[in-house]
């Protein structure tokens, strides 16, 4: 039987390889995402506590909310990828003025 020798070039470097190095980039880029949700909705609580009006807090309590789902649903997803629970870290500060933060 007659075999192309340039068929499949890259022989030396297996299928699973491959598959773990992108496994392990959108694990990192997954848990990037979680520690973004986790420090907004720091921040969002934060905020909430310095709002002026009611109108105000219920606005950024439904957007901490939203970004709480997304914290969930982010969590979940790591969770069933990895099989372990994702570390969450402030990566971001919230400042210490509404205004600021608004």
């Amino acid at each position: 039987m007659y075999t192309y020798p340039y068929a499949y070039p890259y022989t030396s470097y297996p299928a699973e390889d491959f598959r773990n190095n992108a496994n392990a980039q959108l694990l990192k880029d997954i848990q990037k995402a979680i520690n973004g949700e986790y420090s907004a909705i720091a921040c969002y609580e934060k905020l909430v506590k310095m709002a002026p009006t009611q109108k105000e807090k219920k606005r950024i309590r439904e957007i901490c909310n939203d970004e709480k789902r997304h914290l969930e649903e982010f969590t979940r997803i790591y969770t069933f990828l990895s099989g372990t629970q994702p570390t969450y870290i402030i990566i971001e500060e919230c400042p210490n003025n509404y205004r600021e933060g608004h």
